[in-house]
């Protein structure tokens, strides 16, 4: 029996994980102006049956700066992400920012901040969230909705620091 007890014990040990602690943004952490230092995407995609990767990597310029306001919008003068758009409004819940327009949820990221950085994160299951909410109008990532169905993961990160 004290055999049976120790295993116990040491299977509860070992199964335990330590929980991220991942604290809650608030807009007054990145409101101002930032450029985009790197960006970096890897996609994994089903296309015509034969699984492609993507893998690509952007380096920012001065130029590519987006104007993140107070009273809830995001302007994207040097259109960074390619879509004519030039400005969203912008929520954040917890640490996932939702990026939207004309009542539409375009976009969805995690993002953490340091005191002279931002990064954007966008995980499969956003990329997917995104596409999908976007049907029929254009989204920030500037994709056919029905992409969703091949996608096999995503991994994007762009890295931002404060002007």
């Amino acid at each position: 029996m004290k055999n049976l007890t120790l295993l116990f014990l040491i299977t509860l040990l070992f199964s335990c994980k330590k929980e991220e602690s991942v604290s809650p943004i608030s807009s007054d952490q990145i409101v101002g102006t930032w450029q985009m230092n790197t960006s970096r995407v890897i996609l994994k995609a089903n296309i015509n049956g034969k699984e492609e990767t993507a893998d690509q990597t952007r380096n920012g310029t001065s130029a590519d700066i987006l104007i993140v306001t107070d009273n809830g919008t995001i302007s994207d003068p040097s259109d960074l992400f390619g879509t004519n758009t030039y400005a969203w409004k912008y929520s954040i819940n917890g640490n996932e920012l939702k990026l939207s327009k004309n009542s539409l949820d375009l976009a969805y990221f995690t993002i953490s901040t340091t005191a002279s950085g931002m990064q954007w994160k966008m995980n499969t299951e956003q990329l997917k969230r995104s596409l999908t909410e976007t049907t029929g109008n254009n989204s920030v990532l500037n994709g056919d909705s029905s992409a969703k169905d091949f996608i096999i993961s995503n991994d994007l990160t762009i890295d931002f620091i404060k002007k």
